[in-house]
C-alpha cells in the first residue's frame, strides 16, 4: 500500500476510534472521502498572467517548476490512493511547465484522468 494511503488509513482509524461524536453517517462520508481523496498537485507556481483577482503573482514565495523525478515520485504513490482525476493546478499557470504533456501522459498511463484550471494562453502551442 502506498505511503500516503497508509497514512489516510491510520488517520481514518484515529479519527473513528477516538472521536465518538461522529455519526454513522459522518463516519460514512469521512471514509468515502478519505479513501477516494481529491488529489491536486502544483506542478508550478509560476504564471504568466497578473490577474487582479489571484494572489499568487504578488506573492513572496518563490516562483518554480517542480522537478520530473519529484513528480514520478509523487505519482507514483497514487494508485490505490484515488480514483478521481489528479487536478494540476494550485498556484500557477500548468501548462507553463516544460514537462507538462510528460506529466498528463505519465498519470494517464497509471490510468488517472487530467483536471487543471488554466488560463488557456498556451494551449495548442507546441514546444520543443
Amino acid at each position: 500500500m502506498p505511503l500516503l494511503a497508509e497514512k489516510l488509513d491510520l488517520f481514518t482509524f484515529n479519527l473513528i476510534n477516538e472521536k465518538k461524536m461522529l455519526t454513522t453517517e459522518q463516519i460514512s462520508k469521512l471514509d468515502l472521502a478519505l479513501h477516494n481523496p481529491e488529489v491536486l498537485i502544483e506542478i508550478t507556481s509560476v504564471c504568466n498572467f497578473a490577474c487582479t483577482y489571484c494572489s499568487s503573482p504578488f506573492g513572496e514565495r518563490k516562483k518554480a517548476h517542480m522537478p520530473m523525478d519529484l513528480f514520478i515520485h509523487i505519482a507514483n504513490q497514487l494508485p490505490g490512493l484515488t480514483k478521481q482525476n489528479i487536478r494540476m493546478h494550485v498556484d500557477g499557470e500548468p501548462t507553463m511547465h516544460p514537462n507538462f504533456a510528460e506529466m498528463v501522459q505519465y498519470l494517464n498511463s497509471k490510468d488517472f484522468g487530467v483536471s487543471l484550471a488554466t488560463n488557456g494562453s498556451l494551449l495548442g502551442v507546441c514546444r520543443s
